[in-house]
């Protein structure tokens, strides 16, 4: 049976397909949500890395955390996937798209 998650914060709802289940990397969601600006930005990156591979990544280790050389390894299999944005009030179509080109260079850089 197919995986959902609800997004409370963010109004919004996952189903994962079945065949989500057996794929090696993990979807992870990142939820922004209004930052005082009236943007809300929830997005997915997708990180071709199973959560077993970080825990074995960590467990090199004695302290558990990660070294700078696994932590790039994870940074470069991971991709967004999806964006969800939602505006609040009323704005004009240009204040939007500035809004949005501001959110998204934030949320990106």
């Amino acid at each position: 049976m197919a995986r959902t998650e609800t997004f409370h914060n963010m109004g919004f709802r996952l189903t994962y397909p079945d065949m989500f289940d057996h794929t090696i990397g993990q979807v992870s969601p990142m939820a922004f949500g209004d930052t005082g600006d009236g943007v809300y930005l929830m997005m997915f990156s997708y990180m071709a890395v199973s959560a077993e591979d970080i825990k074995a990544m960590a467990g090199k280790s004695e302290s558990g955390e990660l070294s700078e050389e696994d932590k790039l390894k994870i940074a470069d299999a991971m991709g967004s996937i999806l964006v969800v944005v939602g505006m609040k009030g009323e704005q004009s179509p240009e204040e939007i798209a500035k809004a949005l080109k501001q959110k998204l260079l934030t949320a990106i850089a």
